[in-house]
């Protein structure tokens, strides 16, 4: 029995054939990113990608297009972008992460509670000031994001 292969994102790879269960003779076995379903001819200017158990066929991309989409960074989200310097700068502080130094905001340990709470105070005042800024800094580098938001203003 033919099977058709494709790669993690679902693009056609190969067509080869299935074995045979020992256990069930006449039932065949189809190996994870393969199926029995068999791709229509190809287009030109196309490629095949199998996509919620149906073949599709997809447009490639000019060269052109393609150095636009690889010279054009996604935009990130900033309160992600926060969210994750917040995590960073826990770590730095000798926690596991955020999660882990809200854990420590009432500990009866000053050496503990103390800079969980200003991480926690500090995360409140820089989402709740985000919205301002936002345009601000996205334009920011990594390190002057950080820099921003932890500076006196912020932190």
């Amino acid at each position: 029995m033919k099977i058709y292969n494709y790669d993690d994102d679902g693009y056609f790879t190969s067509e080869s054939e299935a074995d045979e269960s020992p256990l069930e003779p006449g039932v065949f076995l189809i190996p994870a990113k393969a199926t029995d379903v068999k791709p229509p001819k190809e287009k030109k200017d196309h490629r095949l990608r199998f996509v919620d158990g149906a073949w599709t066929h997809e447009k490639l991309v000019e060269d052109e297009e393609a150095e636009e989409v690889i010279s054009s960074p996604p935009k990130v989200d900033q309160k992600i972008r926060l969210l994750r310097l917040v995590n960073q700068v826990a770590i730095e502080m000798g926690f596991l992460g955020y999660i882990d130094a809200i854990s420590f905001k009432d500990d009866p340990n000053a050496e503990f509670a103390d800079p969980a709470q200003k991480i926690f105070l500090w995360r409140s005042k820089a989402l709740s000031a985000l919205p301002s800024v936002s345009s601000e800094v996205e334009a920011l580098s990594d390190e002057d994001f950080k820099g921003f938001w932890t500076g006196p203003e912020y932190f």
